[in-house]
């Protein structure tokens, strides 16, 4: 019994640092791009983060239910936090991104109105 606990613990370490890891070289890419269009935007970043967000959420609760369900506890409670971090990020990021988007439109608006009463 000690031993499946031991590779249990091992699986979750292995598999948190491999998210880690995989994130650490996602946000190293898009610097990188960033970087080479010397602090231009760069086309398409946006939706590349969201993918993965999203996909990285699904994918780690898919995993953690996989792991639970062969009695991988530890391992499946370490994926499904990460999977929860995740989805605080997209959610946190998605409402930013919403709030620009309504600053933008409202600003749009006001300067139609603005055109139009002064015309």
């Amino acid at each position: 019994m000690p031993s499946s606990w031991v590779v249990d613990t091992g699986l979750a370490v292995v598999l948190v640092l491999l998210d880690v890891a995989a994130l650490v070289a996602f946000w190293f890419r898009e610097s990188f791009k960033q970087w080479a269009v010397q602090g231009n935007r760069v086309e398409g970043a946006a939706l590349r983060l969201w993918l993965v967000l999203t996909l990285g959420s699904v994918g780690l609760v898919t995993i953690s239910y996989e792991a639970v369900r062969i009695g991988l506890v530890v391992t499946g409670l370490s994926q499904a936090l990460i999977g929860a971090a995740l989805t605080g990020v997209l959610i946190l990021g998605l409402g930013t991104e919403f709030s620009r988007w309504l600053a933008r439109s409202s600003a749009r608006r006001r300067s139609l109105r603005r055109r139009i009463d002064g015309e």
